[in-house]
C-alpha cells in the first residue's frame, strides 16, 4: 500500500471498511492526524486525503474506525481528552457530511479503543473508555442513533474492542 500511496510516519492505527460499490476505504492514524485513501474497485488508488484538515472539532486523533454502510463510509475519531465525532463520506460524490458530537452520546472520557462495523446498512460502534468501560451504540440507516448500551458481564478490563459486520 505504501509503494502505491507514499508513507505515513508514525502511524499508530489503520481501519478498512468496503463500500457496496466495492471499493475499499482505508484509513490511518499517523502523527496524531487522521488520513483517508481508497482503493477503487479497478484496482487504482487516490492519494491520501488529510481528514484533520476537515473542521472535526479534535485537535488530536488517537482513534478512528471506518464502516462500509451501502456505498457511504462512516466514520468515527476519536482524541486523547474524549472528543468523539462522526461524519459520512458519501461514496458517489466524495463529499463529507460535518462532524457531528458523539460525546453527548457515548460521553466525554478519555476512549483507549474505538471500532464500528456495516450490518445491514446500519452503523453498529464500540468503544471502550480509559476506565474500563464498553460501550456501544447503533445509528441506524433513517440516521436516527438508538441510546447507548453500556456492555457488562465480561471478564477483566478491557483494553481493545473489536467489530465485524455483514453484507448489505
Amino acid at each position: 500500500m505504501s509503494a502505491k500511496l507514499g508513507v505515513l510516519g508514525n502511524a499508530t492505527q489503520v481501519t478498512t471498511a468496503q463500500t457496496s460499490n466495492g471499493d475499499t476505504q482505508v484509513g490511518v492514524v499517523a502523527d496524531k492526524k487522521a488520513y483517508h485513501a481508497t482503493r477503487h474497485s479497478d484496482g487504482t488508488w487516490s492519494a491520501w486525503g488529510h481528514i484533520s484538515n476537515l473542521p472535526t472539532g479534535l485537535d488530536a486523533i488517537n482513534g478512528m474506525a471506518f464502516a462500509g454502510t451501502g456505498s457511504n463510509l462512516q466514520i468515527i475519531l476519536t482524541s486523547p481528552t474524549g472528543g468523539k465525532k462522526h461524519a459520512i463520506r458519501a461514496d458517489a460524490t466524495g463529499s463529507w457530511s460535518a462532524f457531528g458530537d458523539l460525546g453527548s452520546r457515548l460521553g466525554n472520557e478519555p476512549t483507549i479503543s474505538v471500532d464500528a462495523a456495516g450490518v445491514t446498512r446500519e452503523l453498529q460502534a464500540a468503544v471502550v473508555t480509559a476506565d474500563g468501560k464498553v460501550k456501544h451504540i447503533l445509528r441506524h440507516d433513517n440516521g436516527k442513533w438508538d441510546a447507548t448500551e453500556q456492555v457488562a458481564g465480561y471478564p477483566g478490563t478491557p483494553a481493545t474492542v473489536a467489530l465485524t459486520g455483514s453484507a448489505d
